[in-house]
């Protein structure tokens, strides 16, 4: 915001473990809002935020900033383990918590349930192009202005398929987005929907100079011996690190995932995740599981804000 706003006006900074929350209300799913008290107290309450798309509520801003924004680690695990499907591990998750997807998204239904709770007052939401420039703003009606950023950045950052590619090579468009092995969830979920199931090959190349990036995504790599194990444990020990791990490993069990970076192959030894060092032994490798000299490719220069799928 500024020096001069921090000034002028009181604020803090949310902290989702503290004790400073009233309830809002409870959402048809049995979620219980706690929101931040501070933010409660004052008249007016106006989201300020930008709309990407999203791998679990299908795009970022509008009543996100509500939920997770300002809400409590209970509030914010309930809405988030909303992905699971109802039963035993096992089960799998729910489909359409999904790059670009709202309709029938559990999650997004909450967090939108959050927000009108909260009663907001009216946001202002951008949407950002590649070169980090305002490409267009969205001001109005939690809802309303919202649904309008997202199909602006659905028509800016999608991009329409006629058919998936047996590989996908994918950037997570350098530093500082792929900066840790955490970050990867960007690029990833942008570029899978482009890629044929089961037989296809997803090479993304991210430096992860950093590592893991999160203790927790670290735990699930070494921790588990199959993804049923993960599920068993996330369901009942729900945090946002593990279930970024969680999603990252599972990729691998759907498309074969090829990771180029820095980090030591031996790291992956317990997860389907290939490790490759350069760019030319994963398209190697590419080759050897397709079983094909020729295959169909895509390249998604910019896969951390670009979307590729049939489906939009």
């Amino acid at each position: 915001m500024g020096k001069d706003f921090c000034q002028r006006f009181k604020h803090q900074n949310h902290f989702c473990d503290s004790d400073d929350f009233v309830v809002t209300g409870t959402s048809s799913r049995g979620n219980v809002m706690e929101c931040n008290k501070f933010a409660m107290e004052c008249d007016h309450r106006i989201l300020v935020g930008g709309i990407v798309f999203h791998f679990l509520a299908g795009f970022g801003g509008g009543r996100k900033t509500v939920l997770p924004g300002i809400s409590s680690r209970k509030t914010i695990d309930f809405n988030h383990k909303l992905y699971f499907k109802p039963g035993p591990a096992g089960s799998g998750a729910v489909e359409t918590c999904a790059n670009g997807i709202t309709a029938g998204n559990p999650v997004h239904e909450d967090m939108v349930e959050s927000a009108k709770l909260a009663k907001i007052s009216f946001i202002v939401n951008a949407a950002v192009d590649r070169t980090n420039k305002i490409a267009q703003c969205f001001a109005g009606d939690i809802v309303e202005a919202h649904e309008a950023g997202m199909a602006f950045v659905k028509n800016m950052d999608g991009i329409k398929l006629d058919e998936q590619a047996d590989v996908v090579i994918a950037s997570a468009c350098g530093y500082p987005k792929d900066i840790n092995f955490y970050q990867g969830v960007k690029p990833i979920f942008n570029a899978v929907g482009a890629i044929k199931p089961k037989d296809g090959v997803l090479i993304l190349v991210s430096k992860c100079g950093e590592g893991w990036g999160n203790p927790d995504t670290e735990k699930f790599a070494f921790e588990f011996e199959n993804m049923l194990d993960r599920e068993v444990f996330l369901r009942d020990n729900f945090g946002i690190g593990r279930y970024v791990g969680f999603k990252l490993f599972e990729v691998a069990t759907q498309v074969h995932y090829i990771l180029v970076s820095d980090m030591a192959p031996e790291l992956f030894a317990k997860t389907d995740i290939i490790p490759c060092k350069t760019v030319e032994e994963a398209v190697a490798k590419a080759h050897e599981i397709t079983g094909k000299e020729k295959m169909s490719t895509y390249i998604m220069p910019f896969a951390a804000t670009t979307m590729a799928s049939m489906d939009l």
